[in-house]
């Protein structure tokens, strides 16, 4: 299930894509800061923290997971046909939208290259494991 989410201007509604594909690359920077203060304000919420620090490792394995295939200079669609996957299921992963299996996780690090290590603390790194 898609779900869009609009941001409101002053002529309107208009999702956040189309918002975001409008702005300049100081205009987007801008966009990012504030949500990083967003976020610094939410996190002081001990609730919010709490669930936050939950999904940090989701988080982790997600920016390792895109950070490993764009150091391969990958698309989504070359990674998937080297994984025998569709080109769809990578974006799920990378979205979070759905979470990889072992035989998944064990394929990418095969494709990609790289060790994923997960530390009690839910923080994920990936590192190498073949010249780049």
């Amino acid at each position: 299930m898609w779900a869009v989410v609009f941001y409101e201007t002053d002529s309107g509604k208009i999702p956040v894509k189309q918002f975001l594909d409008g702005l300049n690359q100081s205009e987007r920077a801008r966009v990012v800061m504030d949500v990083n203060e967003y976020l610094d304000e939410q996190v002081k919420d001990p609730k919010f923290r709490e669930e936050y620090e939950k999904l940090q490792p989701e988080y982790e394995f997600r920016s390792a997971l895109i950070g490993a295939r764009l150091r391969e200079k990958l698309t989504q669609a070359q990674l998937a046909e080297r994984m025998g996957l569709k080109q769809s299921a990578i974006a799920r992963l990378e979205s979070g939208r759905q979470m990889p299996t072992l035989t998944t996780l064990l394929k990418l690090t095969e494709v990609l290259g790289v060790a994923f290590t997960v530390t009690p603390g839910g923080k994920v790194t990936m590192k190498p494991h073949r010249a780049a």
